[in-house]
């Protein structure tokens, strides 16, 4: 079989999953597919102009291959995070077929907006060409329309909001499917009216714009916000919003949003109490090999619940966050189930969170990056108003693990016997299989000896790669200490990785601690299965 035809088998069973109106493991075998298979994003490409271009398309089988396309770019955008110039050239090729496509307008402009929001969703830029090109045809699209009276728009935000169920979050979603594969003025353009809009719940969505990834719309807010506080357009939610995200905006656009809300006190604008949740239970998965991590939170309200989940990622910060509302027991049930088959995850206390989120705001903000708005929902969601960003240092997260500590648990005897022995955990702790370096820097490393025997390669891997990586390697290691920890049994390994991490930050050779030379064996390992 052809990669093509591949494609389109899994796009067939993903469409089963369209109908159905909701995931399985064909989505799931899409998703592994796609990560086998990077470049089928470019087949996907082809396939969709196909389909769309029959006589009767498949609507399900074109929604399908929107998400294999937009999870086949997601696991591109990882190996860009690793510095793989390979990954580069795909996106790159990827944005010229997609300006080829729009300029040749052979896909609907609609069609068009959804591939460009599946690469936004996925975190890469489309860049300026693709993205002006497609805001000029959206405005001949609307120059050939009829003309919409201002009725008509509010019957059209009136219908968003309540295919949203009157939840500013998911209108937000809604509208983003609508503008953010277009320029920034688009967005900008929207907010002058939803801001001041009839309907409430439109106008409590323009705050969450605070959030958006570029710093113009965010500029805008922050003026619209000066120019109509009013207790009649700032709702006491939308300026308790304001308030809460203040601090995770760049330090230099805090003025202004500090201006407007000045302004709103002054035209004494409530400002709505901090909802209050009752949190069943969380679920935090491991720390996997690109140093990401997944929380659940699951919280009740009657006889419905909410799972608000949030994705961090080491050295990025957040990196997606989203809510599923109006889940049944079951549906939590089924939910946690496949999470907990398809992780080495465990509950853990609200306490972790304490620790980690307002870590992760704090290295995304280092990073330049404003969390997204479903951030705030997943704080909502859980009924947390503290959480501001504070990074958590090596030396701060090793205090943390040595409270309560017996000294004589951790004397040179004992730490000898972690050190030895860590090569086992290798062996006994299932998430450790994804352990490994994979980007340029071991690419570049590997091709320098390329006839060596392995043993030399991963000499090579522990010099060059690892040694000058310890300070990653010692979070890591700390991290999951702390998660492991929150097991709170005997037989939780946490003490071994606390050792393990405390001995990398103290500079011990990392040819000399057993799962580290592990880690460079299956950092070389990885790259001969790839060639």
């Amino acid at each position: 079989m052809s990669l093509n035809d591949d494609i389109k088998s899994h796009a067939k069973l993903v469409a089963r999953d369209v109908k159905a109106g909701k995931p399985s493991a064909h989505s799931t075998m899409a998703r592994e597919f796609m990560a086998e298979f990077p470049d089928a994003v470019l087949g996907v490409l082809d396939l969709v102009h196909r389909e769309t271009n029959r006589k009767k398309p498949n609507e399900a089988i074109v929604q399908a291959y929107i998400y294999m396309f937009g999870v086949g770019l997601e696991e591109i955008r990882y190996e860009l995070e690793r510095g793989q110039e390979w990954a580069e050239d795909i996106v790159d090729t990827v944005r010229e077929l997609l300006l080829l496509l729009a300029r040749g307008g052979v896909l609907p402009p609609h069609l068009l907006m959804l591939l460009l929001n599946a690469m936004i969703e996925a975190r890469l830029a489309p860049g300026d060409e693709l993205t002006e090109c497609l805001g000029e045809i959206a405005l001949e699209t609307a120059e050939e329309a009829p003309a919409s009276t201002l009725s008509d728009l509010e019957e059209l935000y009136a219908s968003i909001v309540e295919q949203a169920g009157g939840n500013e979050f998911e209108v937000h979603a809604a509208l983003a499917d609508i503008s953010m594969a277009l320029p920034p003025e688009f967005r900008m353009a929207m907010l002058d009216h939803i801001m001041t809009a009839d309907n409430p719940v439109l106008r409590d969505t323009a705050i969450l714009y605070l959030l958006d990834a570029a710093p113009e719309v965010r500029q805008t807010v922050c003026q619209l916000i000066a120019d109509h506080a009013a207790p009649s357009l700032i709702s006491p939610v939308a300026f308790r919003r304001m308030i809460a995200v203040r601090n995770w905006l760049p330090e230099n656009e805090r003025g202004p949003l500090d201006a407007g809300i000045r302004k709103c006190r002054q035209q004494q604008v409530d400002c709505a109490a901090w909802p209050k949740r009752q949190v069943e239970e969380i679920l935090v998965s491991n720390l996997d090999g690109a140093g990401a991590q997944s929380i659940f939170a699951v919280t009740r309200n009657g006889s419905k619940y909410l799972i608000a989940s949030l994705l961090v990622k080491q050295g990025i910060g957040t990196a997606d966050a989203w809510c599923l509302r109006d889940q049944s027991k079951g549906d939590v049930r089924d939910i946690l189930g496949r999470i907990q088959s398809e992780t080495d995850s465990h509950r853990v206390p609200l306490e972790f969170l304490h620790f980690l989120v307002p870590h992760f705001l704090a290295i995304g903000q280092k990073n330049g990056v404003v969390p997204m708005a479903g951030m705030l929902d997943f704080v909502e969601a859980i009924g947390i108003e503290a959480w501001q960003p504070s990074e958590l240092t090596n030396d701060a997260l090793l205090s943390l693990l040595e409270q309560d500590i017996d000294p004589a648990r951790f004397d040179s005897a004992a730490v000898a016997k972690v050190i030895e022995n860590s090569g086992n955990l290798l062996d006994e702790m299932l998430f450790l299989d994804s352990w490994f370096e994979q980007d340029a820097v071991v690419d570049a490393v590997l091709a320098g000896t390329p006839n060596a025997r392995t043993r030399k390669k991963v000499d090579a891997i522990i010099k060059l790669v690892l040694e000058p990586r310890r300070a990653r390697w010692t979070e890591r290691f700390l991290w999951t200490a702390l998660w492991l920890k929150q097991r709170r049994d005997l037989m939780s390994p946490w003490a071994e990785f606390f050792v393990i991490g405390r001995e990398l930050h103290r500079n011990r050779p990392v040819n000399d601690i057993p799962i580290m030379q592990g880690i460079a064996e299956a950092t070389v390992q990885a790259e001969m299965m790839r060639f």
